[in-house]
């Protein structure tokens, strides 16, 4: 017969063992956030996009001026998710988890926006997506 104490050790080093595991992946996605991340900065910037005059809205604040949906993804909410795809390593997340990452950091993200920004990096080959769930893959050599 063994000893309950020692089955009770064992269960708290296997569940310790899968904490490290976790928090592993979590730390190597996070090490691909930063390359990916860290790549981009290091690439020459676009020359800026020359400007219209604005033809409609004037005397309004420019920001009440500019058309929603337009110009892609704001890079805050892209660099947002590349961050909780790396948080969240082989697990990965689903739409609602980013969310509710968002909202934890105070971040309000819009559920249309981010399903779109997932399928859009799903397309570029950035993310691999089953079932809803989504894992940062990581970046192609070339």
């Amino acid at each position: 017969m063994s000893n309950p104490a020692i089955a009770a050790i064992h269960r708290e080093r296997e569940a310790l063992q899968a904490q490290i595991r976790s928090l592993q992946d979590q730390l190597a996605g996070l090490d691909r956030a930063l390359a990916i991340l860290e790549h981009r900065s290091d690439t020459a910037a676009a020359p800026p996009r020359p400007t219209r005059p604005a033809t409609r809205g004037v005397g309004q604040p420019a920001a009440s001026r500019r058309r929603r949906g337009s110009g892609g993804p704001r890079p805050r909410n892209q660099a947002l998710v590349l961050e909780f795809l790396a948080e969240a390593g082989a697990a990965g997340v689903t739409v609602n988890e980013v969310l509710d990452r968002g909202s934890a950091r105070g971040v309000p993200l819009a559920r249309a926006s981010i399903s779109s920004l997932l399928s859009r990096l799903k397309r570029q080959g950035r993310v691999t997506g089953d079932g809803g769930r989504y894992v940062l893959l990581d970046e192609p050599s070339g």
